[in-house]
């Protein structure tokens, strides 16, 4: 039992060894780690999925479309997105400090250690629940053991008592596997170890000259000591668990008429050293466990970081910065994914959008009113999308593309006409033009049946632009 106790404490050594090389290995993996595609390009991602499921092809009409004003800052935020950190007040310091601590000066803090043992809850409950199953389990072939052992007069009895342990356990593994326990887990723990210790008592004290007494003690006391070795438990159930089975057993044997007193305090004093061998090692046990735990969530942390700031990264590579929408880089990426023998996107949309005169803007307003101009004109656009797979970019200059997933050219032409209407809706000045304010011009190309490419795509994009602005700007063409 000592030697037990013994191999204890070097057990989680090992396991602090293998969680730090885990540890240098996530934090090299960190540093080089590509972005999450999800959280960068939900577009890319979009479309992806949709090489693998239908999509029906959207002929609404105008008035059924309901506006894109919630596309306008879901781009964004999902590009910000990143892992959940845990809400603690500056933890990635607090847990530095607590790492540089001596191991046997190392303590959680109230709110750590209830993140610990909300983290490590899951584990424990299942630990906790194999336990108790295998104790109520492996008691019943013991029952048949006592037929041999006993006189037919105690048989029922203490086959009476088997079946009770037996039940409480089993019934203990249930309520820990149906997850009813919370906070009370440690007593369906505790207290049918403690009932263990009591019956096996009452059935070695009526034994025949009670000489199977150490016997159930013994086994019963073995019980105790796998629960503090194993079993995830806080230090004052465990030490409740401790004095519960030791002052049992020292009624056990105080009530014993059979041994002397220092064959008594023989028995008592052994398992006593034995227990605090076991309450030391386990000790040392849950302070390596904390200092795995506090690794962990380092790395976590630093995760994170590395992850958020390749996100910003990201973020800055796929952004215009004068109109904030997605850029002709992000645009191309979007566009590359698309495969050609991709079905489920079409009949697929393409349509370039341009600001009419808009260097006479400039050369009479100048460029400042001209920056102003195109970024109420992004969001003008931004605003009248139907949703997260209308995608909008900035194409160059004062060129805009929208690429409209599942749309047919009746339902595009929709959506640009509503975009010229809220342009023109700007009156945003425009001197010495026909009209005297701002306006655009669009060409569309839809893609029904097959789709060569994108490039031929927004070719015949681009003509059908020129055809509009030949006709008198201020039009949609296709």
């Amino acid at each position: 039992m000592l030697a037990f106790a013994f191999s204890l404490l070097y057990y989680p050594k090992w396991e602090y060894a293998r969680a730090t090389l885990q540890s240098e290995v996530a934090d090299a993996e960190a540093q080089d780690g590509p972005p999450d595609v999800d959280g960068i390009c939900p577009h890319l991602a979009w479309v992806q999925r949709m090489n693998m499921t239908a999509m029906p092809p959207r002929d609404l009409s105008l008035e059924d479309q309901a506006p894109g004003a919630a596309w306008q800052g879901s781009w964004r935020a999902s590009i910000a997105a990143g892992p959940d950190c845990p809400a603690i007040p500056d933890l990635e310091a607090r847990v530095e400090a607590l790492l540089k601590l001596p191991l046997r000066k190392l303590a959680l803090p109230p709110d750590i250690a209830a993140l610990y043992r909300q983290r490590t809850r899951n584990g424990a409950r299942k630990m906790m629940f194999s336990w108790c199953l295998c104790v109520g389990i492996g008691n019943i072939p013991c029952a048949a053991l006592d037929i041999l052992i006993l006189p037919p007069a105690l048989v029922p009895i203490v086959l009476s008592f088997r079946l009770v342990i037996s039940f409480m356990f089993l019934f203990s593994a249930l309520l820990l596997n149906a997850g009813q326990l919370v906070d009370e887990e440690p007593v369906a723990i505790i207290l049918p170890t403690l009932a263990t210790m009591l019956l096996a008592g009452a059935a070695g004290l009526m034994s025949p000259g009670q000489l199977l007494l150490e016997h159930y003690l013994i086994n019963a006391t073995v019980v105790a000591y796998t629960v503090i070795t194993f079993v995830r438990l806080d230090k004052s159930h465990v030490r409740s668990l401790a004095l519960g089975a030791l002052l049992i057993l020292l009624g056990s044997l105080v009530l014993s008429a059979h041994r002397d007193i220092a064959e008594k305090l023989q028995t008592v004093t052994f398992y006593s050293v034995v227990m605090l061998a076991l309450l030391y090692g386990q000790t040392v046990q849950n302070i390596y466990r904390y200092r795995v735990f506090l690794t962990n969530t380092r790395d976590e942390l630093r995760n994170a970081a590395v992850t958020r700031r390749n996100n910003q990264l990201t973020s800055i590579a796929y952004t215009d910065p004068l109109t904030g929408i997605p850029n002709r880089r992000y645009f191309e990426e979007i566009c590359a994914s698309v495969s050609e023998t991709t079905r489920n996107l079409l009949p697929l949309s393409i349509c370039l959008l341009d600001v009419d005169h808009f260097k006479n803007l400039n050369d009479r307003l100048g460029h400042l009113q001209g920056d102003r101009c195109l970024r109420m004109i992004a969001t003008a656009i931004r605003n009248n999308l139907r949703g997260e797979t209308d995608i909008l970019a900035r194409y160059g200059g004062e060129e805009f593309v929208l690429l409209l997933p599942a749309t047919t050219g009746d339902a595009a032409y929709d959506v640009i006409e509503r975009i010229r209407i809220a342009v023109m809706a700007l009156n945003h000045p425009n001197p010495g033009m026909p009209v005297n304010i701002v306006t655009i011009s669009a060409g569309i190309a839809v893609a029904t049946n097959k789709l060569a490419s994108i490039e031929a795509l927004l070719n015949e994009a681009d003509k059908a632009l020129y055809r509009a602005k030949s006709s008198g700007r201020n039009r949609v063409a296709s």
